[in-house]
């Protein structure tokens, strides 16, 4: 491609279609100057439309599981073999993914990680980035999805400790950051031990927020604290954050909260806290 021709697509603005018209998704896509959005009521009228452009990134929302008949979203993908694939789903559709293999898994993010997801994507289209292909595993997703910068050893950066009662949720965690940070990464499912090294970066699993881990999540944010500022070095996953946010309230406390799957959002800001 010549320097022209590369600027020139650059500038030119990518063909999106919007399916289950929503209007903050609606709001959120057409809001962006590089993209020429249209929207659809549904797959059938996408699918179904005479005059079908070639349409490069494709973004449906999904409120509900079972919502999209499996010919349906094959159909989509036969038809548009080319297009980046976004498909927002709401909380109801968060099993999905394990129970259902209607979407492939490497085009299925909540709706809450749209933005990023989207920014990802129109990078793949402005060939700046490479593209996560559909059939991608977990794996492959993650580091899609959180884009980790892969670290010279003058930068490796310090490991720290991951709270959780899953083990499972932990060691995929453990290793994701052990591979970022270039360090290892301890796990534990006792609350004493957040005391106990309070010198480290904690990931702290507050799902299930029992009466003991709030005791000493209580001491450990507030012995972390200055004058009523965020706990440094310490972030809350939780898959109910008006619960964890409500508990911080009533114990005067701040801290960062993410959402427990959201694997991407708990990486980065691990730099921040171990900078």
């Amino acid at each position: 491609m010549r320097l022209h021709e590369a600027a020139e697509y650059e500038a030119r603005p990518i063909r999106a279609a919007l399916v289950e018209r929503q209007p903050e998704l609606l709001d959120i896509l057409e809001a962006d100057a590089r993209l020429q959005v249209s929207s659809f009521s549904g797959l059938p009228a996408l699918l179904e439309t005479a005059q079908q452009p070639d349409f490069e990134l494709i973004v449906v929302r999904q409120s509900y599981p079972d919502q999209f008949p499996p010919a349906d979203v094959e159909r989509l993908i036969v038809r548009f073999p080319l297009a980046r694939i976004i498909c927002a789903f709401e909380t109801l559709c968060l099993a999905d993914g394990r129970r259902r293999e209607i979407w492939p898994l490497a085009v299925r993010v909540p709706s809450w990680g749209l933005p990023e997801r989207l920014e990802r994507e129109v990078a793949v289209l402005r060939k700046s980035a490479a593209s996560l292909p559909l059939t991608a595993t977990r794996e492959e997703i993650v580091r899609f999805d959180s884009s980790l910068p892969c670290l010279a050893p003058d930068d490796q950066l310090p490991g720290g400790l991951i709270y959780s009662g899953d083990p499972i949720w932990a060691v995929t965690l453990r290793c994701l950051l052990a591979e970022w940070t270039g360090r290892d990464w301890q796990i534990t499912a006792e609350p004493g031990e957040l005391l106990e090294q309070d010198s480290l970066r904690c990931i702290i699993d507050v799902d299930p927020l029992s009466g003991k881990l709030q005791r000493r999540l209580h001491e450990l944010l507030h012995s972390r604290s200055d004058n009523g500022s965020e706990a440094q070095g310490v972030i809350l996953v939780t898959s109910f954050p008006w619960k964890t946010k409500r508990f911080l309230a009533a114990s005067e406390c701040k801290a960062a909260v993410v959402d427990r799957l959201n694997l991407a959002r708990i990486v980065s800001p691990i730099e921040t806290l171990t900078r």
